[in-house]
């Protein structure tokens, strides 16, 4: 069985050459690009805790008093939601 002769000079271009093709490949591929992911969510979404509103109309102003009662730094986040037929007042946890 013969030996083939190979070159350094061309084992260096074949592999360059495979690894430029590859990033080619990965650098128009949205599989092989790095994307930031936010592994603490809630800094971005605060949570809301909601309390039912007996008044005919809601405006914010109210939903800041409803939220300042229950305990809410200044009311602070607070507005108005209407689920269903009914008013409610929604607040806003503070962000860690």
């Amino acid at each position: 069985m013969a030996l083939t002769k190979c070159s350094t000079k061309r084992v260096v271009y074949l592999t360059t050459t495979d690894f430029l093709i590859l990033a080619i490949m990965c650098s128009s591929s949205p599989h092989c690009q790095a994307e930031e992911i936010d592994l603490d969510d809630r800094r971005h979404k605060p949570e809301l805790t909601c309390y039912s509103y007996n008044g005919a109309h809601c405006v914010d102003h109210d939903c800041h008093q409803v939220c300042d009662k229950n305990g809410f730094k200044g009311g602070k986040g607070a507005f108005c939601n209407k689920r269903g037929g009914a008013w409610e007042c929604c607040c806003q946890h503070q962000a860690v």
